[in-house]
């Protein structure tokens, strides 16, 4: 067996070449397709004469995406959203003490890598608004210079009372470094603003994000980025849900600071 191969034929022809050489012997090529055989017979798949499909009937298509699975996910979501830090006590957030929002979404905006899909980010400003927040976007596509260049802290505190920051910078094939890369005209999407205006940062993707903001104040991880996660953010960051999850890993990343 041949994994991740390139050119099939060309990789068929150094083993062969190995085996003529000596380099390979029979006795291993033997002992490796008896251990694929043992996995096959182990796992009850067919074998050459053996009846039955690989293909499961449309008898088993009944279990996707039932209501116990569904249910299932949405109890998964609800003890693993972790609260990391809330050291400006700004949970629970609501309309009356917070009513406009910006909203950044930070997420891969270059491609690359095999991924299983875009995830549940866009859902959040929807969701939001559907608790009465007032929400804009910080458009990456049409950046606003003046805030960029000349906007100070009276302009930032004129158009929002909170930001929130949602990351799905999740971890793809051969992405080996997944790091927040912030605007690099003067940092524009950075929470610089802090001491006059609070964040809230939520990652639904990767623990590690201190590592690149440890100055935001209120972090949350939450780790798979689907729809049922993001729902439970909300019922969590709204306070009609406690926080259960346990940090798995450091999420500080041993950075001095980033605690508090």
């Amino acid at each position: 067996m041949i994994l991740f191969n390139k050119d099939i034929r060309e990789d068929y022809q150094f083993v062969r070449d190995a085996i003529a050489d000596g380099r390979l012997t029979m006795e291993r090529v033997d002992e490796a397709v008896v251990r694929i055989l043992a996995m096959k017979a182990a796992m009850g798949l067919p074998g050459q004469k053996a009846a039955g499909t690989l293909v499961p009937g449309a008898d088993a298509l009944q279990d996707v995406a039932c209501e116990e699975h569904k249910e299932w996910t949405k109890a998964c979501a609800n003890e693993s959203v972790t609260l990391v830090k809330d050291t400006q006590n700004l949970l629970p957030i609501s309309p009356e003490k917070y009513k406009r929002i910006r909203l950044y979404l930070l997420e891969d905006r270059v491609g690359g890598g095999f991924k299983d899909g875009d995830g549940a980010i866009g859902t959040v400003k929807e969701k939001l608004e559907k608790e009465g927040f007032e929400v804009t976007l910080f458009d990456y596509a049409k950046p606003d210079f003046y805030e960029m260049f000349e906007g100070g802290v009276a302009d930032i505190k004129g158009k929002f009372d909170l930001a929130v920051y949602v990351a799905c910078i999740d971890t793809a094939s051969n992405q080996s470094v997944r790091r927040i890369d912030w605007v690099h005209l003067m940092a524009a999407d950075a929470p610089w603003f802090l001491n006059d205006v609070p964040a809230l940062f939520i990652s639904i993707a990767n623990p590690y994000h201190l590592v690149d903001a440890p100055m935001i104040k209120t972090f949350i991880n939450a780790y798979t980025p689907n729809e049922e996660v993001v729902d439970q953010v909300v019922e969590k960051i709204m306070g009609r849900s406690e926080f259960k999850g346990i940090n798995p890993v450091d999420p500080f990343c041993k950075i001095w600071g980033a605690e508090f």
